[in-house]
């Protein structure tokens, strides 16, 4: 039984009212996860689907989803985008670590294949982190077109397109044609897609009680509203730090943290991380002028306010060394 939606550009499988991303993040929030190689197909162990829930396009009329096959299982907990955004997240350690991963799909059809369900969606994944004080998504997708078939007991599969020449042929070869059609201009719907994530990401930050933080000095109380945004927005969260450099210093450098086990470090803008339940910030301090100068790595204990690492380098020619001053920590 094949059920095929044709949508409009920004057609949404839940409500951006944030009721639906709530519960959404109720059941696929994630932990932080470490980069690993690169598959084509992801599997996990998904929730079991429900076949009535509903389709909200942006000009607000409410339609039934296309019917997902009478041998279905279907259970009153869970449903069908709960599956789809399990399967998206799985795709999570093939990105740079970050601090909370959110997912948004549109549900573009669906078809009934034996005991199995195919779902034809545009699908996009954000690794959000603390940078420079804004929540920010520094790792993920874009908008990629994903087929999601999912078994009678739940378990589900994702495939995307091959990349680089052979995107189209894989993408005509994994869709039915008039969902390949509109997939033509599958960057169309990125606004969508972003506006899922973030609903989920200031949930996060509601969750975790920094949907703003409160300063208080001598003379008054400042209250710094804790930004959503994406690496790209630099109004927001002030863009990265420039140092003047050549390239074989930089590379130098990436070296020397390596050694010293600092690649959690960024020199262009401080990140925050959590490490045992505590937060952590880690910044760069210093300066470099004519190939020459010095750098401080700092861990900084947010909870205690204290320094707890120090690495200090001198840079001379081009050339960096462990700074007498060495490490404290």
């Amino acid at each position: 039984m094949k059920n095929y939606i044709n949508p409009p550009s920004l057609s949404t499988s839940f409500s951006e009212s944030g009721k639906s991303a709530k519960n959404r993040l109720m059941n696929i929030l994630t932990g932080q996860k470490k980069r690993s190689g690169i598959l084509i197909t992801a599997t996990v162990l998904t929730a079991t689907l429900c076949a009535g829930a509903m389709v909200v396009f942006a000009g607000g009329e409410s339609v039934k989803k296309p019917d997902i096959g009478s041998n279905a299982v279907t259970t009153p907990e869970t449903d069908l985008d709960t599956a789809v955004a399990q399967a998206i997240l799985t795709r999570s350690s093939h990105y740079a670590e970050a601090e909370f991963w959110a997912e948004g799909h549109i549900i573009l059809g669906t078809d009934k294949v034996g005991d199995k369900t195919e779902v034809y969606a545009v699908t996009s994944i954000g690794g959000y982190s603390f940078i420079n004080g804004a929540f920010i998504k520094d790792s993920g997708s874009g908008v990629v077109p994903a087929v999601i078939t999912i078994d009678a007991d739940g378990a589900a599969e994702i495939t995307y397109p091959m990349d680089g020449s052979s995107y189209d042929e894989s993408l005509k070869d994994m869709f039915p044609d008039v969902i390949y059609k509109e997939l033509k201009d599958a960057k169309d719907y990125y606004p969508e897609l972003k506006a899922q994530e973030q609903a989920q990401a200031r949930e996060y930050l509601v969750s975790i009680g920094r949907d703003a933080e409160t300063f208080e000095t001598k003379y008054r109380t400042i209250v710094i509203e804790t930004e959503i945004c994406e690496f790209g927005d630099y109004e927001i969260w002030g863009g990265p730090r420039k140092w003047e450099m050549s390239p074989e210093l930089s590379n130098a450098i990436d070296e020397i943290k390596k050694e010293y086990g600092l690649e959690k470090y960024e020199l262009s803008y401080d990140i925050e991380y959590l490490e045992d339940g505590r937060r952590y910030l880690y910044y760069v301090k210093g300066h470099i002028i004519d190939n020459s100068g010095l750098l401080e790595f700092i861990k900084w204990d947010k909870d205690n306010h204290t320094i707890v690492e120090v690495n200090n380098f001198d840079i001379v020619e081009g050339k960096i060394y462990l700074s007498d001053d060495k490490s404290v920590g």
